[in-house]
């Protein structure tokens, strides 16, 4: 069994048969358990419906997938909110020590024909892409492949022929007549000339990912002892204790409040 429990999976379609189901051979990826073993749940087998997990485990509380070792972030996996449209288990980014989610990954709870649904955390995610690691991550990816494409573009144009001093339109004449036109098989000498960088540009990719990996950039370890628990936020409530509606503005209140529809006692808090 794959250890990717809550990360979606995907099996090769080809192996599905005309009606579109797949071998009922194959097992849930978290807990092992063959798939439609009784014969009532065509669901968990069927190609449309599919996502590699049996219905008690799509069904399932929220869990921890799997923690960033560089700061901390967890993954989480929630079960889907409305399994009738879509059973694909979500995924949520959070801090545990988030004063705003509280390590839920969600922060705005709203009501749609879908099910209920969460926002994300905006200070989890501006918080994971502002490390200074996983920005320094993306401005090398991006240096090695301008790099990377201008070295090769440079090269194409020697092979082609391109002149110092050419217009725009010469020069993409002589580049197609070398690479061939859009939708025709490429040249021998245009795959050989790619065969001769791709290597080259891998090499390099391989050797800043390494670098990036050293320093801790997506790098991630499976939970330990309690660190599968998710805490999730509390339902709005007055201090009477009339829970007044499932949607709470930034300021911690609940929007009954801010939209003057205000409970007998006129005081708020969040439920414990």
């Amino acid at each position: 069994m794959l250890a990717v429990a809550g990360i979606r999976q995907w099996y090769p379609y080809s192996e599905m048969d005309e009606q579109g189901m797949l071998p009922a051979a194959w097992e849930c990826l978290r807990c092992g358990r063959q798939l439609n073993a009784d014969g009532g749940h065509p669901a968990e087998l069927y190609a449309g419906t599919f996502n590699g997990l049996c219905y008690p485990c799509t069904s399932a509380g929220p869990y921890v997938v799997r923690i960033a070792v560089l700061d901390g972030l967890r993954e989480l996996s929630y079960p889907p909110g409305c399994p009738s449209w879509r059973r694909d288990r979500e995924r949520e980014y959070a801090y545990p020590d988030c004063p705003k989610c509280l390590g839920s990954g969600r922060y705005v709870w709203a009501r749609s024909g879908r099910g209920r649904q969460g926002t994300h955390c905006e200070d989890c995610l501006a918080r994971w892409t502002r490390h200074p690691v996983r920005l320094a991550a993306g401005r090398w990816h991006t240096s090695v492949h301008r790099a990377c494409e201008a070295a090769f573009s440079k090269a194409l144009d020697r092979a082609a022929g391109v002149p110092d001093r050419c217009t725009k339109k010469r020069r993409a004449e002589l580049r197609t007549a070398f690479t061939g036109a859009t939708g025709e098989a490429p040249p021998a000498q245009f795959e050989a000339l790619r065969a001769l960088y791709q290597p080259g540009a891998g090499r390099i990719r391989q050797l800043v990912t390494a670098q990036l990996t050293e320093r801790g950039y997506n790098v991630w370890r499976e939970p330990e002892g309690g660190e599968d628990q998710v805490q999730t936020r509390q339902s709005p409530a007055c201090a009477c204790g009339d829970t007044l509606s499932q949607h709470v503005d930034g300021t911690g209140r609940c929007l009954a409040y801010t939209q003057r529809v205000l409970c007998k006692c006129e005081s708020f808090k969040e439920a414990a």
